[in-house]
């Protein structure tokens, strides 16, 4: 699973591509987000966009020396259904 570093104090925006696994002509309409764990003062989903092949995530927060899992769920045009996750570790700079 991917892995990624932030912040704490910082405000990270993280975009994917998905252009590889759709088929031609194939794009994305929806991209739901889910950060586990949930707890206060933890990391926090600010926005996303999902924009034909890509979605993009706007994270803040989370509590230093914590890791996080985030997972998307996304659907196509053509009703195909994909879930992927990577770690975010919170760490001081």
């Amino acid at each position: 699973m991917t892995s990624h570093v932030k912040n704490p104090t910082s405000y990270a925006d993280y975009t994917f591509d998905w252009e590889d696994w759709l088929e031609p002509g194939e794009s994305l309409v929806e991209a739901n987000w889910l950060i586990h764990p949930r707890e206060i003062g933890g990391l926090s989903l600010d926005n996303s966009v999902t924009d034909g092949t890509e979605t993009a995530l706007y994270v803040s927060g989370g509590i230093s020396g914590r890791q996080y899992q985030l997972s998307c769920q996304a659907t196509t045009s053509e009703a195909r259904i994909v879930d992927r996750s990577f770690i975010m570790r919170i760490e001081e700079a």
